[in-house]
């Protein structure tokens, strides 16, 4: 059995931000709420095997938090792609995962990580809010995960845990 765990990204700031969207830091908020979902994910043994997370501030942000709620104490690899990336683009991502990892963490973007859970999952959902996680079971290697073939486990945000 395969597990993948689709996180995006904690809430970023706006305030005080010239820069661009791909270098907005995480807010107060963003920080707390990572630090909630990354208790909750340790504490209901979704620990991965693998980390794949956008490179944009926001997200590495996000996964520093969650790697340190998590125990999580491999490299992380990191992918420019994810920032823009479309389902089939991040499919092709979990596709090279090596089948030796049984779960996946990948860190990213909405409309991306909302639209790949509901193409992979049997359910199907309006809208992942910042820092949420849905957790997804495969009987499939990772080069064979395909439209509807995952099993939901879980679907968890900071609101729902407040």
């Amino acid at each position: 059995m395969k597990r993948l765990m689709l996180v995006r990204h904690a809430k970023a700031s706006w305030h005080h931000f010239s820069g661009s969207d791909y270098k907005r830091p995480l807010n107060t908020l963003g920080k707390s709420d990572a630090k909630l979902i990354g208790q909750y994910l340790y504490k209901n043994n979704y620990c991965p095997s693998y980390i794949i997370s956008s490179h944009a501030t926001r997200t590495l942000e996000t996964s520093k938090i969650l790697i340190q709620k998590l125990q999580y104490n491999k490299e992380i690899e990191t992918q420019p792609n994810i920032y823009n990336g479309n389902v089939e683009s991040i499919l092709q991502l979990i596709y090279n995962v090596n089948d030796k990892y049984e779960s996946i963490m990948l860190i990213g973007h909405n409309p991306m990580i909302t639209e790949l859970a509901n193409h992979i999952s049997n359910v199907k959902i309006d809208y992942m809010p910042t820092c949420a996680a849905i957790i997804i079971d495969f009987n499939v290697s990772w080069k064979e995960i395909k439209n509807n073939n995952g099993v939901l486990v879980d679907f968890i945000w900071p609101k729902k845990l407040k």
